[in-house]
């Protein structure tokens, strides 16, 4: 039986491995590695390798655990570098994100406003059809307001202020009184109940609506989720007829402290 020679099994850190080796031991084949553990070992030149390869990849592993463990948190130039990486995204992220916001803001009340001109343009043409057309003149000085309010038992009430009997040909009031979008009634002849009635999704809204001498809606200016013009200042009559002004917040429908105000038309921001 042939021998192990302990110069074939050149392990690292060979200082930390102890070798013990009898002649039975030898005979049989059998080194005992790590103060007499024993490992069965091939002594064909391909096992010792193997054995070699193993004990490489044991020891590795276990200054990588052993790094990991000495490894207790970030240093501060990392977490310098990291604090200084997310400043850099926020300043960039932030302004854009409250952009995208506010533009959406804009976009949904011009959307509101369009409707309610839409709405009143459509009423308007029902009254001719019965012979009840509207004969009030311009109402540019003093618009007809429009309020949406929030019902806390359910709904919203609709109510409508600036037209009166006198406005239409058949000398009937076809404004009407405050309406409930749960209970609407004659909303094919009063002009609150066909707004509440087709804007019904619509929960608390201000709007103003300027009528030109011809019956035509000349604009509506509008607030969402307010019943007030909120301290802002509403555009006039002659700014929607020469399609720009000088909005507060610097930005088309952006108004005093900060207000969205929808414009149908849209009326462009100067600066002059």
């Amino acid at each position: 039986m042939q021998k192990i020679d302990k110069k074939h099994l050149q392990f690292p850190s060979q200082s930390s491995i102890m070798y013990i080796q009898t002649e039975s031991e030898a005979a049989n084949g059998d080194v005992n590695v790590f103060s007499g553990s024993v490992l069965k070992t091939d002594i064909t030149p391909l096992g010792l390798y193997i054995n070699k390869f193993f004990l490489q990849e044991v020891f590795t592993m276990i200054k990588k655990l052993q790094a990991l463990k000495a490894k207790k948190g970030f240093t501060l130039v990392e977490l310098v570098v990291v604090i200084a990486i997310i400043g850099v995204l926020a300043a960039i992220l932030v302004p854009t994100m409250l952009g995208v916001v506010q533009d959406s803001r804009i976009t949904s009340a011009n959307t509101l406003a369009s409707n309610i001109k839409n709405r009143v343009t459509e009423f308007f043409s029902k009254m001719d059809t019965i012979k009840a057309s509207y004969i009030g003149g311009a109402k540019t000085t003093t618009p007809v307001t429009i309020t949406a309010t929030q019902n806390a038992a359910g709904g919203s009430d609709w109510a409508i202020s600036g037209l009166a009997a006198s406005d239409f040909l058949d000398g009937k009031n076809h404004c009407g009184s405050s309406q409930n979008t749960l209970s609407i009634s004659n909303k094919d002849t009063e002009l609150t109940g066909y707004i509440a009635d087709t804007l019904s999704d619509m929960k608390q809204c201000y709007a103003v609506v300027y009528i030109g001498s011809d019956g035509k809606v000349l604009g509506v200016a509008a607030i969402e989720g307010a019943t007030s013009a909120s301290g802002a200042t509403m555009p006039t009559s002659a700014q929607f007829t020469a399609g720009k002004m000088t909005w507060a917040g610097n930005k088309a429908g952006v108004g005093t402290n900060g207000v969205i105000i929808g414009c149908a038309p849209a009326i462009a921001h100067s600066s002059t």
